[in-house]
């Protein structure tokens, strides 16, 4: 086969590019012909050009929506603005888009660092409380475990906590927002029935708001459940409870329900939470005994 020098010339140049590629794996991109920094894999020199990276709606992109398109570590720009915390760069941790620019991280007393979401006006943390004490060292008045004494399940779900414990001898509080730091890291509050709401307002309703918050796919949630999609970032887990009847302890739950205490009040033995069902879209508003053990999350003030 003959081929002319300009059709030599491009296939020669083609073998030693790929060459180059497969021998050093390394690629310098830039406008002076210089080599790749040594202990780079990639290497982008400019001196008034910038990178674009991929720029998508994450609210509605299928990145978003078809879980098994996102790789951990990926990096979009987004850009619609009421998605989370807004515009900017997102990552994907492997569960969920984390926003480089706005997610502020919080520390409890007792060093347990939390990731937070944006949602609406308010900033919540995205993970359940683990703390032991309050802000300033003290032992709670309550009490406080772990689902099933594991302490792997306790890195993941959180503690479950009596409502007494999480008051700090506090009074209820029905305000938006509630001013009732209680259990909270200074600077952080027990959300009310009232901020709840106003949460459930923003993710859709009590009919399908429990979608947007619940933790998406079935790895710790069970099948099917329904509507998970965490498209909120609030990443709610099904992390049980604890409550006491016939005499004994019973863990209860796990991979099905989750429930979140608010700090108000219903009557002088019970309080308001939400609840999340494995099997149901919604949230259900509910009054529950001060004696059981549930999920608490904060909000900044």
């Amino acid at each position: 086969m003959y081929l002319n020098n300009n059709k030599m010339k491009s296939l020669i140049l083609i073998v030693l590019m790929l060459f180059s590629f497969t021998s050093f794996s390394q690629i310098a991109i830039n406008n002076d012909g210089s080599s790749p920094d040594s202990k780079a894999i990639l290497d982008v020199q400019s001196y008034d050009k910038g990178i674009l990276i991929p720029r998508v709606d994450l609210d509605t992109s299928p990145i978003n929506n078809d879980i098994g398109i996102a790789q951990r570590g990926m990096m979009v720009f987004n850009i619609n603005s009421s998605y989370k915390v807004g515009i900017g760069f997102y990552y994907w941790s492997g569960s969920k888009w984390i926003s480089l620019t706005q997610n502020v991280s919080v520390m409890d007393f007792d060093g347990n660092a939390y990731s937070t979401v944006k949602i609406g006006n308010k900033i919540w943390m995205a993970e359940n409380l683990r703390s032991l004490h309050y802000s300033d060292g003290s032992n709670l008045l309550g009490g406080a475990t772990y689902y099933n004494m594991n302490d792997s399940l306790k890195e993941i779900y959180g503690l479950l906590y009596q409502w007494d414990a999480i008051m700090n001898g506090e009074s209820s509080s029905n305000s938006n927002p509630s001013g009732v730091q209680g259990i909270c890291p200074n600077g952080w509050h027990l959300p009310s029935l009232s901020e709840f709401e106003e949460l459930i307002s923003l993710v859709g309703g009590d009919s399908i708001g429990g979608g947007p918050l619940k933790e998406f796919g079935t790895y710790r949630w069970l099948f099917p459940n329904k509507a998970g999609s965490n498209i909120s970032g609030f990443n709610a887990l099904p992390g049980g409870w604890l409550i006491f009847y016939s005499g004994e302890i019973h863990y209860e739950y796990l991979g099905i329900y989750t429930w979140f205490w608010s700090c108000t009040e219903f009557d002088s033995n019970h309080s308001q939470c939400l609840s999340l069902y494995y099997d149901f879209a919604g949230i259900w508003q509910v009054n529950s005994p001060k004696y059981a053990y549930f999920s608490v999350r904060c909000v900044q003030d």
